[in-house]
């Protein structure tokens, strides 16, 4: 869908633009005719929040920064008040991973410029401004979380405790799609609306490069005060799963992934008879595939079937199982 997203300044200075579609970037006179229609709105007394032609409809949105948010689209089906939310969640989110301290007083000396160069080395900016990237959840006022039987939700908080000291902190969640299946308790002391954006950062499938992880984030939490970055590591599994983990800025990654690893590994083999006891084994991800999604009637795999295979983590091999193995295994315990 084509689309044109800009920031602007109050002094009517372009910091950044982007254009998605068949659609050419717009001129400089038109980024600048943009700007004079809110500023002449404005001294007039006036707020201009939307207005469109038959075939486009654009939409503004400043802040208390005196940043110009301006989107262009020519997809007609999105209500005007949509957009505007979009345009909320991207400076949110430019705040979650710039720190609110890089957005304020952008008229200082040198300020704007550093500004700009950030937020055009911004990789994840482009999910966050696509006009159909305003999925649903956040909308809301607090995430959506998947009601899992307490023991599978208590395996699960141990596993991502164990995985989130290996970063240095407490903070880690496993999210799949638009909902949180579990998080460590001190994740939940995050805002409502960080958890929502970190859990929108992690569906970005474009920041996945191949068979490789995708890189980590630097991000800005209320849990120190956002006076520092933190970074957060995404580890996509399949079932559509992912592990979100907060780390400290020095945090070895690798060592980060190392745990993941353990952790799905003893998940695999308690499913597979080494702890017969319910209670006693740890949690295996793919079981959390079966309550999170419906499964058809199960009934038997094939007789040359194997009884594990691997969860894929972007083309790298993970221990598990099936879901529907998964779910014959809990049947049979």
């Amino acid at each position: 869908m084509p689309q044109v997203f800009c920031i602007i300044d109050e002094g009517g200075r372009t910091l950044l633009t982007k254009v998605h579609g068949d659609i050419q970037s717009p001129s400089f006179p038109t980024l600048g005719l943009l700007c004079s229609i809110s500023t002449f709105a404005s001294n007039a007394g006036f707020v201009v929040e939307t207005f469109g032609t038959a075939d486009v409809q654009i939409v503004y949105r400043r802040f208390d920064n005196h940043l110009l948010f301006v989107l262009a689209t020519s997809n007609l089906l999105a209500h005007p008040q949509h957009l505007q939310t979009l345009l909320q969640v991207v400076f949110d989110g430019l705040t979650l991973l710039l720190g609110p301290q890089a957005l304020e007083h952008v008229n200082g000396p040198g300020r704007l410029d550093a500004l700009r160069k950030k937020l055009r080395g911004l990789s994840s900016l482009d999910a966050l401004i696509a006009d159909d990237a305003l999925v649903p959840c956040m909308m809301l006022q607090a995430p959506q979380v998947l009601g899992l039987p307490a023991r599978e939700r208590q395996s699960l908080e141990q596993a991502l405790t164990t995985m989130a000291g290996t970063g240095g902190t407490r903070l880690a969640a496993l999210v799949m799609e638009g909902w949180y299946l579990a998080a460590t308790p001190e994740w939940w002391n995050l805002t409502p609306h960080e958890q929502l954006l970190l859990q929108h950062l992690a569906a970005d499938s474009s920041l996945s490069t191949g068979d490789e992880e995708p890189p980590p984030l630097e991000v800005y939490l209320s849990s120190n005060g956002c006076r520092s970055a933190l970074s957060l590591s995404r580890i996509p599994l399949e079932y559509g799963l992912t592990i979100l983990v907060v780390c400290l800025p020095d945090t070895d990654a690798d060592a980060v992934i190392a745990n993941v690893d353990m952790q799905i590994e003893r998940g695999r083999y308690a499913v597979a008879g080494q702890r017969q006891r319910r209670s006693q084994r740890a949690c295996c991800l793919s079981d959390i595939a079966c309550f999170a999604s419906p499964l058809p009637p199960f009934v038997g795999p094939p007789p040359d079937a194997p009884a594990l295979r691997p969860f894929v983590r972007n083309g790298a091999a993970r221990g598990g199982q099936t879901a529907a193995a998964g779910h014959a295994a809990v049947g049979a315990q």
